[in-house]
């Protein structure tokens, strides 16, 4: 299912359900939860009983286009929910949010913990952790991306996926960009900094969507990394696991709800196809984790 809604439209009110004040009633073919208290306190949310929804903040397409300045603060996001990736804008850094706390990786991929006033173009977020959740073995050396060992997990390649693992990787390749000054180019045209992480321990959280959502969002795996340390993470471009393996905790998620934004920047800007140019050189070291 994927919704469109209007920023006014009260999409980021944290709350919890109650056995005795959740309500399910189904208006257009949406289903609707009536909320309930929400505990402010608390940075990891309760399993939640009812479906949990994966909630973008601006079309994708939009960051591809350049459109790198956002309305959004973290803090409203964590109204949301505590389990998210995103952008900071002029695309200073990405971004992840684990167990309620938002990050943000610089262009040596060095991690801030980002104040509620950062503003982003771009996020998912939902919640975690899922009652429909369940874990699958990744064996020592599987690597990322490699859609034939993930896949058999998902039992549709047409649904919507939140993932998460933890463990220590032999190999770990992370993506951060420098930030960007007006006027923005498209994404394809700024050249990235990568690193490699070597026998790092970690978690990776991240999302698996649809092959149909296009420019709307993001189709396939999109996840990020941070160590155990919260010093280092970013974007992962790959990983292989260690000698140990690793377990892979994923959740079957209700649909999209969209929220596009508002700026000026937004409402002007041409989204009618994904902006190409001439790429920038290829990053140093090259893309990939080396052969075990």
């Amino acid at each position: 299912m994927i919704s469109m809604q209007p920023r006014n439209a009260r999409p980021r009110r944290a709350f919890r359900i109650l056995p005795i004040a959740a309500t399910l009633c189904a208006v257009a073919g949406l289903v609707c939860v009536a909320p309930a208290c929400s505990d402010a306190r608390a940075n990891v949310a309760p399993v939640q009983s009812a479906p949990v929804y994966l909630d973008q903040f601006n079309p994708f397409i939009a960051l591809q286009n350049g459109v790198l300045d956002g309305s959004f603060t973290v803090g409203q996001l964590k109204g949301v929910g505590n389990f998210a990736l995103g952008a900071a804008n002029a695309l200073n850094g990405e971004m992840m949010m684990l167990d309620g706390v938002f990050y943000r990786f610089d262009v040596g991929g060095r991690a801030v913990v980002a104040p509620n006033t950062q503003h982003m173009p771009f996020a998912l977020v939902s919640r975690w952790p899922v009652a429909t959740a369940t874990r699958s073995t990744l064996p020592p050396g599987t690597t990322y991306p490699n859609p034939p060992a993930f896949d058999p997990f998902f039992r549709s390649a047409n649904r919507f996926y939140s993932l998460r693992a933890h463990g220590t990787f032999a190999c770990m390749v992370v993506r951060t960009f420098a930030p960007q000054t007006k006027p923005y180019p498209p994404v394809s045209r700024i050249r990235m900094k990568v690193d490699t992480l070597r026998n790092v321990t970690g978690t990776f959280i991240g999302y698996r969507e649809p092959p149909f959502v296009g420019g709307t969002s993001y189709p396939g795996y999109h996840v990020h990394f941070i160590d155990d340390a919260h010093v280092h993470g970013g974007h992962v471009l790959n990983f292989r696991t260690g000698t140990a393996g690793i377990v892979l905790t994923h959740a079957d998620l209700g649909g999209l709800r969209l929220h596009p934004d508002t700026t000026q920047l937004y409402l002007h800007a041409d989204l009618t196809q994904v902006m190409t140019g001439t790429p920038p050189p290829p990053p140093v070291p090259p893309i990939g984790c080396p052969a075990a």
